[in-house]
């Protein structure tokens, strides 16, 4: 959560081919009926599974999955776009790497 937004992911279907087909909600508490903002797609790398989701300080939502891509979510696009890959950084140590919090 962040102020008063709440994510919520949840697999919206069977796994199918190693993909896992994810959606998010986005409620904003404040509303007395928890309106939801935004209902997306959330992208997961095929054969792998989501480890980390989150917002960051800043309000940024983050997506981060086991083979190690980081996403962020726009919410002006409602689009996710790769923005880091720990594979590349650090090898076959990123699967050792757990995300505790983001920064923009």
């Amino acid at each position: 959560g962040y102020a008063n937004f709440l994510a919520i992911v949840y697999q919206s279907g069977p796994a199918f081919n190693g993909y896992q087909p994810m959606k998010m909600k986005i409620i904003n508490l404040q509303s007395k009926e928890n309106q939801v903002l935004i209902d997306s797609d959330c992208p997961v790398t095929p054969t792998s599974e989501l480890r980390w989701f989150g917002f960051s300080e800043e309000g940024q939502l983050f997506s981060y999955d086991g083979l190690g891509i980081v996403r962020s979510f726009s919410f002006t696009s409602q689009t996710w776009t790769p923005r880091h890959d720990f594979k590349i950084r650090h090898g076959s140590s990123y699967r050792q790497l757990w995300i505790a919090g983001v920064s923009d």
